[in-house]
């Protein structure tokens, strides 16, 4: 019923599609004007035919890594015989991928650089576009986490091994994407940051699917196992639609370019979209009639067949569009500011236009998007069952949403690209503001109360008590090196070259964005955190660690306003913006704006501790009173009684012996 052979013309149309969506788009290879350099068209065809390779042993290793993660582990977090099964199917298909991919950067080097193949295998030569060029350097990351899935995958015995199989897969995707035509486009932040999350939408669910003809074949797989993947495939195909839409309207630019050629191929795409839609509605309704019907396996294995040949065929299209060649174009594409961020200088700065321009960050938008949802359902989901929820910690999520957008996508977020004093108002809003409204929200103990519990695998609640008492959290959320995180990676970041090289890439930007985040809340978890932590913190050395916080911050910002060199690497140079031409004057003031912002909200954490620790006190001792209490009810000694008498007959011992 879920053979193989039934696959293959999935694969057959896939190729078919991509070929006949590549001659119609313009992307297909051919040959240049007669003098230029040249490869071959048979070179060009044979690098698409292997980046289809390349892409189909990922989605099969992301498949297989999927079914053992999510349909095959035990309440402990061990793989069971089925999941242990699945991973050693990587094997083989990482080994392909692996080749696959070696292959296809010594045919990309010919290509690009229009060498035959032959001297393309000249190791000098290939070293050095591997380490010069922008399509090397990606090929080389590409190689990379395939090499990492392949040496490690053998070890992969719990469900933890199996995550990390899925993360490598997916980061794969990422040095390709940011090497695409979207890096070239208008606006090309939003460009790459939509193309990341439709791309990774998309293999999800079509690595969802695969997983459960993988489990199929091993007569594994189970009714509620389709019905949670169907509730997954839902929310991804929103994220692949509205992410797909974003990302076409960049490239196409206006209506009239929808009748170009590759106007027409996003049409395709999109009606073969809608009709995966309709499949999937189609599936997701006939299980609800199979709770006691034992028809529903081949059911499922007729629908889900036509879904993935339909899927075959928008893989196809899509990778003709990434091919093929886009009708905008761009006038403005030599400008500075818009090679670096995407979009050119906003006009000078006033609180009018930073309250309310809006620059949207696919990427984080979409992660804000996808919490606010979770979060709401979670509060519904208690609710429904009678249980509270306080509004103040819906509330506080909701500021904590609204300011990580509007330092993320927001005025904020559109200024902290052109100017060090934006730039750092932003940091400490997503540092300092951000994780203390998102931790008083308590997602986790929401997530434990919300989500439901099962006795034959590890669920989601589950796996989040296992990431909440594992090694590597009570690492990270140990004082030092929370600490270290919060305040010592700011030398790290601004007195060496790297914040100028990660301001050059989106990457880069978005990766100070998240370290930001994610070193503010384990900082204040440790110190405010209301849900439980993998590390019980003493409130003495909470305010240890407040103090201490707030010295190194006060150091810091006095050495940024003290600065006589700019820490960008020439960056916001280059953009060269009309208002606020003093760059160093912007940045002592970044520095000023980063010690007001940064001592007022520790000092408010430092409050809130000593509140806490107050409450504490009087709790412990109600309920040492109440101890008492019920002692003397029943006419027994409480503990404190005992203790005190213990302390009497020592003291009574020692005055014996001194007698």
């Amino acid at each position: 019923m879920f053979s193989r052979k039934k696959l293959l013309p999935t694969f057959s149309l896939l190729i078919l599609t991509l070929v006949a969506s590549l001659i119609v788009g313009g992307g297909a290879p051919h040959s240049v004007v007669q003098g230029l350099p040249d490869a071959g068209v048979l070179v060009g065809w044979g690098v698409i035919i292997l980046k289809v390779l390349v892409q189909i042993s990922m989605l099969t290793t992301l498949a297989l890594a999927m079914a053992a993660a999510i349909f095959s582990s035990k309440v402990d977090g061990s793989l069971n015989q089925t999941g242990l099964k699945l991973i050693s199917w990587i094997t083989p298909i990482s080994f392909l991928w692996l080749i696959a991919s070696v292959t296809k950067s010594f045919f990309t080097f010919s290509y690009e650089v229009g060498i035959s193949l032959s001297q393309a295998f000249d190791l000098t030569s290939y070293l050095s576009y591997l380490s010069v060029t922008s399509s090397g350097n990606s090929i080389r990351w590409q190689i990379l986490f395939v090499a990492l899935i392949f040496a490690s995958h053998r070890n992969t015995r719990r469900q933890r091994g199996a995550y990390g199989i899925m993360l490598l897969a997916l980061l794969s995707l990422i040095p390709s994407i940011t090497h695409s035509h979207a890096a070239g486009s208008g606006d090309h932040m939003a460009a790459v940051g939509s193309l990341i999350v439709h791309v990774f939408a998309l293999s999800l669910w079509i690595a969802g699917l695969l997983a459960l003809w993988l489990l199929g074949r091993l007569d594994d797989i189970a009714l509620k196992d389709i019905k949670r993947f169907s509730s997954f495939a839902l929310w991804a195909a929103v994220f692949t639609g509205l992410s797909g839409v974003l990302n076409g309207w960049i490239r196409i630019g206006k209506f009239s370019n929808l009748f170009s050629s590759y106007g027409l191929l996003l049409i395709t795409k999109i009606m073969l979209f809608s009709l995966l839609v309709l499949i999937g509605l189609k599936q997701r309704k006939r299980l609800q009639g199979y709770f006691s019907n034992l028809s529903w396996k081949k059911s499922f294995a007729y629908l889900s067949l036509i879904e993935l040949l339909t899927m075959g065929s928008v893989l196809g299209v899509a990778y003709a569009l990434g091919q093929s060649p886009t009708p905008i174009s761009h006038p403005d594409a030599l400008d500075p500011s818009v090679t670096l961020t995407g979009v050119p200088v906003p006009e000078s700065p006033t609180l009018m236009r930073v309250l309310f321009s809006y620059q949207l960050d696919p990427l984080f938008f979409s992660g804000i998007v996808l919490a606010t949802i979770l979060y709401i359902l979670g509060v519904r989901s208690l609710v429904k069952r009678g249980d509270r929820w306080p509004w103040s910690r819906t509330l506080s999520f909701i500021v904590a949403m609204s300011l990580t957008d509007f330092a993320t996508s927001g005025g904020l977020g559109l200024y902290g690209r052109f100017a060090f004093s934006f730039h750092m108002i932003a940091h400490m809003v997503l540092a300092t503001l951000v994780p203390i409204f998102l931790i008083l929200s308590a997602p986790v103990t929401l997530a434990l109360r919300a989500l439901p519990t099962s006795v034959d695998e590890r669920n989601p609640r589950g796996t989040l008590n296992a990431v909440l008492q594992s090694r590597i959290s009570k690492l990270y959320f140990h004082p030092g090196v929370a600490l270290a995180l919060f305040d010592g990676s700011l030398f790290a970041l601004y007195f060496t070259p790297l914040f100028g090289t990660l301001m050059t890439s989106h990457l880069g930007h978005w990766y100070m964005e998240l370290h930001f985040l994610i070193a503010g809340i384990l900082f204040f978890y440790l110190i405010v955190g209301v849900d439980p932590s993998p590390i019980k913190v003493p409130f003495v050395l909470r305010i240890v660690l407040i103090f201490v916080a707030m010295s190194v911050h006060a150091f810091f910002s006095v050495a940024l306003m003290s600065s006589t060199s700019l820490l960008d690497n020439g960056y916001f140079e280059i953009l060269n913006r009309s208002w606020m031409t003093d760059l160093l004057s912007d940045q002592h003031l970044g520095g000023s704006i980063g010690w007001a912002m940064g001592e007022v909200p520790i000092l408010v954490a430092l409050i809130a501790t000593f509140v806490q620790w107050v409450k504490n006190d009087n709790r412990e001792q109600a309920r040492i009173d109440r101890a008492a209490a019920r002692a003397d009810a029943s006419g027994e000694k409480d503990a404190l009684a005992q203790y005190n008498e213990y302390l009497a007959r020592l003291s009574e011992a020692e005055q014996r012996r001194t007698e």
